[in-house]
């Protein structure tokens, strides 16, 4: 049986041995542990995301963006856990757009350049981390 490259199933690399399924795993990891810091102090945590909030008691968009992580998050472990380097490479790929967004709203809002670099550094993160797992590496 041949994988993604061609290669047949014993001449594939271990998901536990390749970059791309580490990268996630420590991406999935961030984006659990931003999920907890934005449900415990959502005030704090729209200041660090770069959209502040204009009234302290408008929390709701901080609790969605911690429950849309916290599923993101434990998608990209269920994947880990199965392994399916395919799935996970179009799962990373299909989520650039989300940081790259996020820079385009934060920079529309003033945040510091270090706060947009944040965000287009997740964004760039995710696209090797795709193509890593894609190439099996």
């Amino acid at each position: 049986m041949t994988g993604m490259l061609g290669l047949d199933a014993a001449a594939q690399a271990s998901p536990w041995t390749t970059v791309g399924f580490w990268l996630i795993g420590v991406g999935a990891a961030y984006l659990l542990f931003l999920a907890a810091r934005a449900f415990v102090n959502p005030k704090g945590f729209a200041v660090y995301l770069g959209l502040p909030l204009s009234d302290p008691a408008d929390t709701g968009f901080v609790y969605v963006y911690a429950a849309r992580s916290t599923f993101i998050s434990l998608l990209a472990v269920a994947l880990l856990v199965r392994r399916d380097m395919s799935v996970l490479s179009m799962f990373a790929l299909l989520a650039v757009p989300m940081p790259v967004t996020d820079a385009i709203l934060v920079s529309r809002a003033h945040a510091g350049a270090a706060t947009v670099a944040r965000h287009s550094i997740v964004a760039v993160f995710l696209f090797v981390a795709s193509v890593l797992l894609w190439l099996g590496i």
